[in-house]
């Protein structure tokens, strides 16, 4: 985990570097931003999620950002006793990002990037079906350590000298590289998943300094 978290802040810290110390470009921007997406998908769905994301614009065109985001659900279901169903996951990412915007335009409108990720998970999922003829029960409780990367495109607005809306999805794939097994019944090893896609989504309002 220290490995992989030290090598993303290294390779954010030497971009930035660069960006500061470049003299052919004009103007040097930092802002500072907030995911409004997710956490209000997460009022209406009973999770939570919060990020914060620090961003350094240069050289007209170029920007890299880095992303620190928070999520957390815990479900417990019972729709007819003896039937009960729990689901209880928390994520930590770091999230760093380069773009590169299309046009000269203060850092504004459409751009491409793309993104890597380090995901530490914990995910507990509880299932009890019991009753006659049928009855079953499984049980995994698990912390997996991943890494992720892919494309993203987006539309930054600057809805004034300070104000900065940003729209942004991307696309990717996931990969675990450990898995700590705390806790499973019923289920084998060989079928907790190791690899998917991976998707980047958000509605980010900043502040520009």
């Amino acid at each position: 985990m220290k490995r992989y978290t030290s090598l993303i802040l290294f390779l954010f810290l030497a971009l930035s570097s660069f960006s500061q110390s470049d003299s052919t470009s004009k103007k040097i921007y930092f802002v500072v931003k907030t995911d409004l997406f997710l956490p209000t998908v997460g009022l209406i769905n009973g999770f939570k999620e919060a990020s914060l994301t620090f961003e350094t614009c240069f050289k007209q065109r170029h920007s890299i950002q880095l992303t620190g985001l928070f999520f957390d659900y815990d479900n417990e279901y019972i729709p007819s006793h003896p039937e009960y169903h729990h689901n209880k996951q928390n994520t930590y990412q770091l999230i760093p990002e380069y773009k590169y915007f299309i046009h000269k335009k203060n850092y504004s409108r459409l751009y491409i990037g793309i993104y890597a990720k380090y995901i530490n998970h914990y995910k507990l999922l509880e299932d009890n079906i019991s009753g006659i003829p049928y009855s079953s029960y499984s049980y995994v409780e698990i912390i997996q350590n991943s890494i992720a990367g892919g494309a993203l495109v987006g539309y930054q607005i600057n809805c004034n000298k300070r104000i900065i809306l940003d729209f942004l999805v991307g696309l990717g794939y996931r990969k675990a590289y450990n898995t700590k097994i705390i806790k499973l019944v019923n289920v084998g090893i060989g079928e907790l998943e190791t690899s998917y896609p991976d998707a980047r989504i958000a509605i980010n309002l900043g502040f520009r300094f």
